[in-house]
């Protein structure tokens, strides 16, 4: 069974199992965008860290280069 909760009109709260439903479209959906968002920040900080490490590996193959072409 679900009933309303006090002072919130887009909450429910399911007495079978005590959990509160929010049935505002728009909150659901700034949640939706707000965890999409922050899925994105983790993949571009994983993907920036890739970038950084074929980068110091390009460097330390250029100094290898240079090091021995100078001998």
């Amino acid at each position: 069974m679900k009933c309303k909760v006090d002072g919130y009109s887009h909450l429910v709260k399911d007495t079978s199992n005590f959990v509160i439903h929010n049935r505002s479209y728009l909150d659901r959906q700034r949640y939706r965008d707000a965890k999409k968002a922050a899925l994105n920040r983790v993949d571009d900080k994983a993907e920036i860290q890739e970038l950084r490490d074929e980068i110091q590996e390009l460097k330390q193959l250029l100094m290898q280069v240079l090091k021995n072409n100078g001998s």
